[in-house]
C-alpha cells in the first residue's frame, strides 16, 4: 500500500471535450416501435455521439452509443451538458 498527502493543480475538466457540430436532428438515425403506456410509439433513434452540447431531445427517444442505450421516456426532457454528460428530466 501506498499514501501520499499533497498539493496538485486543478485539474482542467474542459481538456478533450469538443463541441459537436450539426444539429439534433442530424443525430437522429432513424425511428423505431418501442411499448410505452400499453401502446406502441414510432420512437426516434439518436447517435449519442453527434447530439449537440446545450439541445435537448423530449421523450420518447432512444438515444444509442457503443456501449449503452438510454430510454428517454415520453413527457421527459434530455440535455447534453458541456461535460457531455446526459442530463434527464422527469415529468
Amino acid at each position: 500500500r501506498c499514501s501520499t498527502i499533497g498539493i496538485r493543480p486543478k485539474i482542467d475538466l474542459s481538456i478533450g471535450i469538443t463541441k459537436t457540430a450539426g444539429t439534433v436532428q442530424d443525430a437522429i438515425k432513424g425511428n423505431r416501435p418501442v411499448f410505452f403506456n400499453n401502446a406502441f410509439v414510432d420512437t426516434p433513434v439518436y447517435e449519442r455521439s453527434k447530439v449537440p452540447i446545450g439541445e435537448a431531445i423530449y421523450g420518447p427517444a432512444i438515444i444509442e452509443q457503443r456501449d449503452t442505450i438510454t430510454v428517454l421516456e415520453p413527457g421527459s426532457r434530455l440535455q447534453v451538458d458541456p461535460y457531455h454528460n446526459l442530463i434527464v428530466e422527469v415529468e
